[in-house]
């Protein structure tokens, strides 16, 4: 009888694709921006980073298998928000790229770009 596995007690092969997702730089970038503001739009991921829709969407489909984040259709636009963190080990992890624009100049410039983003948090 198989059993059925528990979030909170992360396998082994669920630890790698998470360790996985986050060990590209375009998918740190976006986590970054997602972690910051919790319902944010595609539209403002592209004006940060300025790279094409396409990209930004196969980057965002590997950080919802790795169960980080959630869509969420808003008229035209897609949104994103984090998921509640499953386990220590998710929750470590966020956490360190919650805080890491405080030594990545790269992910500071992301933050400071999105606030004079002029697409969906020029709503807000």
């Amino acid at each position: 009888m198989k059993s059925i596995p528990n979030p909170a007690r992360p396998t082994v092969d669920r630890t790698a694709e998470l360790i996985s997702a986050l060990s590209d730089p375009i998918r740190l970038r976006l986590l970054s921006l997602i972690l910051h503001n919790p319902d944010i739009c595609v539209c403002d991921l592209e004006a940060v980073t300025e790279l094409p829709q396409t990209k930004i969407s196969k980057h965002l489909a590997v950080l919802r298998r790795a169960d980080l984040v959630a869509p969420e259709r808003q008229g035209t636009w897609m949104h994103y928000a984090m998921k509640k963190p499953e386990n220590a080990i998710q929750r470590g992890l966020l956490e360190v790229v919650r805080n890491a624009h405080k030594s990545v100049p790269e992910l500071r410039e992301d933050l400071v770009r999105l606030k004079k983003s002029g697409c969906c948090l020029s709503e807000l």
